[in-house]
C-alpha cells in the first residue's frame, strides 16, 4: 500500500516539469557500494545567488535492520543529519533528521514512523524548531475496494498550546485501473480542490490533466494539461500549459551512464516572454 504523500503522484509526476531559473551542477562518487559523496552547486539567474552543498551517505546493517545515515553541509554552514532505519519490524520504518545552525531559531529536528500493510498505510511525524513550535502530523491511506484508495492527513500544533491546535488537514482519493489513474484532493482544510487524470497511452507517451480551484476565492479555476514523451531510451521531454497562460517544458538527456543533463524553460504565453530558463548537469564518478 502506498502512502498519502504519493496519492496524487501519477498526475503530479507528469505535470511537474521542475522548471527552475538557475544553473545547477552536481557530482557524486562512491568509495564503495555502501558509501557515497556528492557535491552540488547552483547559481540563480535572477539575482546571481550561489548555493552549494556537500553531502554523504553511509549504509549499514545491524540486527536485521538496514540503516542509512545521510549528512550535509551547505554554504550557510547548515549541518544536516538524517538516520533512516528500514525493517525495524515487519512493515515498519523510521527516520530522524536534524538541521543545525548558529542561531537557535534555525535549528530543527524532525522524525517519522512509517507503517505499511497490504491494504493500509500509516505515518506519524513530529517537527520541532528550537524555541518555536512543535508540530505533529498523522496520515493514513486504505484500500476500500480493488483500485480505490482513500486517505487523509492532519497537522496539529502541540506546542505552544492553542485553543484550536488543528492547523490544517487534507483528504483525498485515487482510483486506478489499467494505464489510467484518477485522483482528487481537498487541501488546506478543505479550502482548495484538485482533481487530476493521468493516462499512459503507450510505452512512450503519457498525458495528464488537472482542475484546481480555491473554493473560498473569487479566482477562476485553473486547468492544466501536460504530457510526457519518451523520445528514446536516453532522452525525454515533459511539457504543460495552464489556463493562466503559463507553459513549462523540460528536456532530459542521458549522455552516458554517468552523465545526465536537463534543460527547462517557463514562459508566459499571454505576456509573450520567457520567465525562467534552467540547466542541470549531474555526473556520477
Amino acid at each position: 500500500m502506498y502512502s498519502f504523500a504519493t496519492l496524487y503522484k501519477p498526475v503530479k509526476s507528469i505535470l511537474s516539469t521542475d522548471s527552475a531559473d538557475k544553473v545547477s551542477i552536481s557530482v557524486s562518487t562512491k568509495a564503495n557500494p555502501d558509501f557515497s559523496v556528492a557535491v552540488r552547486g547552483a547559481r540563480a539567474n535572477a539575482d546571481g545567488k550561489v548555493e552549494s552543498s556537500l553531502s554523504w551517505s553511509q549504509k549499514l546493517k545491524q540486527g536485521g535492520v538496514a540503516y542509512t545515515v545521510n549528512g550535509s553541509l551547505d554554504q550557510d554552514a547548515t549541518v544536516g543529519v538524517t538516520v533512516v532505519a528500514s525493517g525495524v519490524a515487519k512493515g515498519l520504518n523510521a527516520d530522524l533528521s536534524s538541521k543545525m545552525k548558529t542561531a537557535c531559531a534555525d535549528n530543527k529536528v524532525t522524525g517519522n514512523l512509517d507503517y505499511t500493510a497490504e491494504k493500509f498505510h500509516l505515518t506519524g511525524n513530529f517537527d520541532h524548531t528550537c524555541g518555536g513550535a512543535l508540530l505533529l502530523t498523522a496520515t493514513a491511506t486504505a484500500q476500500v475496494v480493488e483500485g480505490l484508495v482513500v486517505g487523509g492527513d492532519a497537522q496539529i500544533k502541540a506546542l505552544p498550546k492553542e485553543a484550536n491546535p488543528l492547523k490544517k488537514y487534507t483528504v483525498g482519493a485515487r482510483y486506478s485501473m489499467k494505464n489510467i489513474d484518477v485522483a482528487t484532493q481537498l487541501e488546506d482544510s478543505l479550502k482548495k480542490i484538485r482533481v487530476g487524470y493521468a493516462q499512459k497511452i503507450d510505452d512512450s507517451v503519457s498525458v495528464a490533466g488537472e482542475f484546481a480551484h480555491e473554493l473560498k476565492s473569487d479566482k477562476a479555476p485553473v486547468f492544466t494539461l501536460g504530457t510526457q514523451y519518451k523520445i528514446d531510451s536516453d532522452s525525454s521531454i515533459k511539457a504543460n500549459i495552464n489556463t493562466k497562460g503559463i507553459a513549462n517544458a523540460t528536456y532530459s538527456l542521458t549522455v552516458n551512464p554517468r552523465l545526465t543533463t536537463s534543460i527547462s524553460a517557463e514562459a508566459d504565453v499571454f505576456a509573450k516572454n520567457v520567465s525562467k530558463v534552467g540547466l542541470s548537469i549531474n555526473y556520477s564518478a
